[in-house]
């Protein structure tokens, strides 16, 4: 995939993988397996490892990609999770695919949970830097000045603030 990593391939039914996972806050995610094979489908069980017991989380079915090397992403399941640390287990069901990697995208959040920053970016003209919280913003308790920002360790003055789709 992009940037050279590694990835799970050459798989045959009953292989599987014991994946930890540092959940960073407490809400809703949606699982999002990255995958590629060519002909056929394969097909993976996802369970979460509580001590001894498997808990079946869902059957995924992967469908070609045409390639080997042509990576897609497959939708999963959303699934609640709390803070703190929690393990997968991946298990091959029907060979033909590789695996990239999955991608866990908060969905929501319990409405008590503190505000955070997730990321940020600049639009395609560099004049605006558009920051994602982990919920939606609240237009009327949010001061649209005075906001200091802070790259590395030099702080920039925000003339003004714009909320959009909150």
């Amino acid at each position: 995939d992009e940037g050279g990593g590694l990835y799970t391939g050459w798989t045959d039914p009953g292989d599987y993988l014991i994946l930890d996972v540092d959940v960073l806050e407490t809400g809703s995610y949606q699982i999002i397996y990255r995958h590629s094979g060519l002909g056929g489908s394969g097909q993976m069980n996802t369970y979460k490892l509580v001590g001894e017991t498997e808990e079946l989380l869902e059957t995924v079915d992967f469908n070609s990609t045409l390639g080997w090397d042509n990576w897609n992403d497959k939708p999963g399941i959303e699934i609640d999770l709390e803070k703190g640390h929690m393990q997968l287990k991946l298990e091959v069901v029907i060979a033909n695919f590789n695996l990239n990697y999955l991608q866990f995208n908060l969905i929501d959040v319990p409405a008590d949970s503190d505000m955070r920053f997730i990321k940020g970016n600049t639009n395609a003209n560099g004049d605006r830097i558009i920051l994602d919280f982990n919920k939606p913003v609240d237009q009327n308790s949010i001061t649209k000045n005075g906001f200091i920002l802070l790259v590395g360790e030099d702080e920039i003055p925000c003339e003004a603030i714009e909320l959009e789709g909150a």
